[in-house]
């Protein structure tokens, strides 16, 4: 036997993976070595006596890029590594195999790893309550299995599923910016796991930069940050519909190869770079094109209307736009103009090969 110090790290700009890593802590008796890396992580280099636990979220089968910047951090020696991929309910796809890639290379050895739901960040709906009872006793059943294999000697290396070329994933348009509510806090911009958000000027967002993880959103103390209400509606209905039926998690402690695996429903959400061959009419093109940034303005107007008849000349988005008016008779926008944009963007989320 060889008693190993216990590392868990978690990156989690919303709660669920945070709370996945807590039941581990519980079932390994390591309450106190949690470390939260969502924003930032300090270097450090472990020994062959520790053992670092990596709790990450799955977006669109990948891992976030911040997350990955973090554990370039690090530094192992032959140190024994535990993957726990989290996801809200559809696929992880190839985020495992990304993790240990990354790892690898820096002096881990993945012993161990599984796949855990939680709810998914952009509709809660989904998932909601996991991981539950059933899903807690099968972690439990793990953690059990995984303190015995990381007191052994020399725990084999394992081999964890994916595709080598990792799907390919453009993120998602939510984009969430300030409104007059903002009170230039700062508390956004200091807690941006992908310092998206300028400190100067907080309303704002680097698109480039920005994950769409909605953290901002979580926690302004003034509800003051969003994503237009359409757009917003539209994403969890397509993210709904690729997410049905209960997903199980999954285990990983044997040497033999796991079959590559890639979701049939494919990426959650794609983002297109051209949203003309969706759109029916010049005519559609062309008001489609007027579409300024929302949230510019505080103008309210009633647009639903509008939004129908924009959207259901999309093609494949013209069920999410139909499912999203069905969440709300009326659609309150930050101004018309919004509608415009809302549908632009709902023209442009698909579903991949």
């Amino acid at each position: 036997m060889h008693p190993r110090n216990l590392h868990l790290y978690f990156f989690s700009p919303t709660g669920g993976t945070q709370r996945v890593a807590g039941l581990f802590a519980e079932n390994l008796n390591a309450a106190d070595a949690c470390t939260d890396i969502t924003v930032h992580a300090e270097a450090k280099t472990f020994s062959a006596d520790d053992c670092l636990l990596v709790f990450f979220p799955v977006y669109g089968g990948r891992v976030p890029g911040p997350c990955l910047a973090r554990m370039r951090a690090l530094r192992g020696t032959d140190t024994p590594a535990v993957l726990v991929a989290v996801f809200g309910n559809r696929a992880v796809d190839d985020a495992l195999l990304e993790m240990r890639d990354t790892l690898t290379p820096l002096g881990f050895r993945v012993i161990a790893a599984a796949e855990v739901i939680a709810p998914h960040s952009v509709n809660t709906d989904i998932a909601a309550g996991r991981p539950d009872a059933a899903d807690r006793a099968k972690i439990e059943g793990f953690c059990t299995r995984l303190a015995a294999r990381i007191a052994a000697d020399a725990p084999a290396e394992i081999a964890v599923p994916g595709d080598p070329d990792y799907r390919a994933y453009n993120g998602l348009p939510l984009k969430p910016t300030g409104g007059l509510r903002c009170i230039r806090c700062g508390l956004c911009a200091d807690n941006c796991p992908a310092g998206a958000i300028p400190k100067a000027a907080p309303q704002k967002v680097d698109k480039h930069k920005c994950i769409s993880c909605l953290r901002c959103i979580q926690i302004c103390p003034q509800s003051a940050r969003g994503v237009p209400l359409p757009l917003r509606l539209a994403a969890a209905a397509t993210v709904k519909k690729y997410c049905t039926g209960r997903k199980e998690p999954k285990f990983y402690l044997q040497r033999k190869t796991p079959p590559r695996k890639r979701s049939a429903s494919g990426a959650a959400l794609c983002y297109r770079a051209s949203a003309s061959s969706a759109v029916s009419s010049p005519a559609k093109k062309a008001s489609l094109r007027t579409a300024v940034e929302p949230f510019e303005r505080e103008q309210h107007a009633h647009a639903h209307i509008e939004l129908t008849r924009l959207v259901f000349g999309v093609g494949r988005a013209a069920d999410v736009a139909a499912a999203a008016l069905q969440l709300g008779p009326q659609l309150l926008l930050r101004e018309a103009a919004g509608v415009a944009q809302a549908a632009q963007i709902v023209a442009k989320i698909a579903i991949p090969p």
